[in-house]
């Protein structure tokens, strides 16, 4: 068998066992002895690079979603009823008004099914020419998609929407491969590789709410001509930060530390001269079910209400000023949630409770999480358009129910994502992982068919 041999830390003894074939770290970390079964290796150090990598994708797996929804005036001035070129919420078209449901339904259905493809079927492809293949779809549609933006649409509005859904079908597809396989990648490293990648969605998020905020106080107004510029530098910056990924996972391919775990998993699961051990995906899913399930629950909990009900709530005060009218939204309902959401995932990554095998306490505070649902109705939704009165009358009551929303959705998510591809065997690592994330699309899709649903109970 071929034995590679990483570098050694000086003051270690070498291993006495004889290299058939010597290769060294490309990116020269130091390295310290690891033993393995069957095949002697020595275990890099870990890598910051490698890590902030990680990072970078995770942002770049929910990047594209996360601008679609944060570009709402842009959307709303695209389909805007063209006879007297208005947009406001007095005159608004059946487009205007179904847009971000339809939108729901094409991004969320087909990133479930692609998930779910990808679990079943994922681990018999190998996962670089996976990942280079779908990041390179969502990259060339969502250039597609910056083009459009400055063109004038207003002539073709109904061919324009349907081109708009196909890509966003599309973008979904190339989203969801991409984020199984990373998941499925990540698994194969430490716990806080798989950390950072999950962390870091959450970190596209915050990024986008950012860039509207941001948008918002340069343009001095939340007018038709800046919703056009404000997704014109939204969706560059999404192109730029998504080809840097590119071609920061190209770069990580070649690190000797990057090699040295895919080189592990696949020694684990057979290797190219063994015959590869059969992978029982229902056997898989019984050792991970408690925390596949849990992080369904999460975020069908936190679809249901986010951003469906949790952005119709309006200050308690009538008054008209900025704040009110102009950053309550973005900043009490998006940036709340997404930096709170941001926290949660990081504390999830360094916890030291619940433990692994206590998925019983993960699952019964995810079941918790439902209580979230009567918490925000009774707060100040809708309030000239409900048929039940506001138990919850200050805006105090609304930002600490998001925040203990947002923190709650982070924690317990990066828990069941970590946790659960820990319980199989290494070589089942990858299908798991690439479970976890079918599961968490599950609850996204289910999520948001629920909202509404529940909207219409007002």
């Amino acid at each position: 068998m071929t034995t590679i041999v990483y570098d050694h830390v000086p003051d270690l003894e070498p291993v006495p066992e004889p290299a058939e074939q010597e290769a060294s770290c490309a990116d020269g970390s130091d390295t310290e002895a690891l033993l393995v079964p069957g095949l002697r290796r020595d275990r890099p150090v870990d890598s910051i690079a490698i890590y902030c990598v990680f990072y970078l994708l995770g942002m770049g797996t929910l990047l594209p979603w996360n601008f679609f929804i944060t570009a709402d005036s842009y959307w709303m001035y695209k389909f805007r009823n063209t006879t007297d070129n208005s947009s406001d919420s007095d005159s608004q078209t059946d487009l205007q008004i179904n847009f971000f449901g339809y939108l729901s339904v094409a991004s969320m259905v087909p990133n479930t099914i692609f998930l779910t493809l990808n679990a079943v079927f994922g681990h018999k492809m190998h996962p670089q020419p996976k990942l280079i293949s779908s990041l390179a779809l969502v990259i060339v549609f969502f250039v597609i998609t910056t083009i459009l933006v400055p063109l004038e649409t207003d002539s073709w509005q109904d061919g324009f929407f349907a081109a708009t859904m196909v890509m966003v079908v599309i973008l979904n597809m190339g989203s969801a491969i991409f984020q199984g396989g990373l998941f499925g990648v990540a698994a194969q490293f430490p716990d806080r590789y798989l950390s950072a990648v999950i962390s870091g969605q959450a970190l596209g998020a915050v990024f986008a709410c950012v860039a509207r905020v941001v948008s918002i106080a340069v343009s001095g107004q939340d007018d038709d001509k800046a919703a056009v510029t404000s997704a014109l530098v939204y969706f560059i910056l999404a192109d730029i930060t998504l080809a840097i990924s590119m071609g920061s996972y190209i770069w990580m391919n070649r690190m000797g530390f990057y090699q040295f775990y895919m080189a592990m998993a696949s020694n684990s699961a057979g290797g190219s001269d063994e015959k590869a051990p059969t992978i029982s995906v229902w056997k898989i899913f019984l050792k991970v079910k408690w925390y596949a399930l849990s992080v369904c629950l999460v975020f069908l909990v936190t679809l249901g209400v986010f951003p469906t009900i949790t952005a119709k709530i309006e200050p308690v005060s009538d008054s008209k000023s900025t704040w009110n009218t102009s950053y309550f939204v973005p900043v009490c309902c998006f940036l709340l949630f997404n930096v709170t959401d941001y926290i949660g995932r990081i504390c999830g990554g360094y916890t030291i409770w619940p433990k692994r095998d206590q998925s019983y306490i993960v699952l019964f505070f995810a079941v918790l999480r439902v209580a979230f649902v009567p918490l925000f109705l009774f707060s100040n939704v809708l309030p000239d358009d409900r048929s039940f009165d506001v138990v919850f009358d200050s805006d105090v009551y609304y930002i600490v129910f998001m925040v203990l929303f947002g923190l709650s959705n982070g924690y317990i998510s990066t828990l069941c994502m970590i946790y659960g591809p820990g319980l199989v065997e290494p070589a089942e690592q990858n299908t798991a992982s690439s479970m976890m994330a079918a599961f968490l699309g599950l609850g996204l899709c289910s999520g948001a068919l629920l909202s509404n649903a529940i909207i219409k109970v007002l």
